[in-house]
């Protein structure tokens, strides 16, 4: 559960990462000439920069180390009733479920995109 912890942690400083770029790149790109364009050119990008490439390989360790984790601790079944949303069984059961719910909202919003 700590590798996968951590590997979490990874990823949030590679987001933050690329989204302090993409922040500084949107407000220079709202400049007039070269510079602005400029801006705009790297803000399109970024995507395909290596800032992107070294998100996508922390987001991939971070999926196999919560997986490795919901296998070896068990924390990944779950029992809903008609009421409440569900209750996960298993030891570190919380910690595994939070785990498991932060890595698909990472991988949700920062995930590999579909080709158009």
């Amino acid at each position: 559960v700590r590798k996968a912890r951590l590997a979490l942690e990874e990823v949030n400083r590679r987001i933050q990462a690329y989204e302090a770029e993409k922040q500084r790149l949107t407000d220079e790109s709202k400049k007039s000439g070269v510079k602005g364009l400029t801006a705009k050119n790297m803000l399109a990008q970024l995507e395909a920069g290596p800032l992107w490439e070294k998100l996508q390989a922390a987001l991939i360790t971070a999926e196999a180390a919560v997986r490795i984790a919901t296998k070896k601790y068990g924390g990944g079944k779950f029992i809903s009733d008609g009421k409440s949303s569900g209750k996960a069984i298993g030891s570190n059961q919380g910690s595994i479920w939070w785990l498991n719910r932060d890595l698909a909202e990472k991988k949700k919003k920062y995930g590999r995109r579909a080709k158009k």
